[in-house]
């Protein structure tokens, strides 16, 4: 059983992930192969990524637990 503060941890992780994998959908299609876009493809996939462990780092200081890591 889980805390609920863990639970809500969980909720956050599981929307970012899904947003992340929304906006690489998204920049997939818009990418469709052509050459020219390969950079901002490449931009928008590196975006999602950051905002996705944005968004978990702020989720895990809000439940306030330590990593184990110094």
């Amino acid at each position: 059983m889980s805390y609920s503060g863990e639970q809500t941890y969980r909720a956050a992780v599981i929307a970012a992930e899904g947003v992340r994998q929304q906006a690489k959908a998204v920049a997939f299609v818009a990418y469709g192969y052509v050459a020219a876009n390969l950079a901002t493809y490449q931009t928008a996939i590196a975006d999602a990524d950051v905002a996705y462990f944005t968004a978990v780092n702020t989720a895990h200081n809000a439940l306030n637990e330590t990593t184990g890591l110094a």
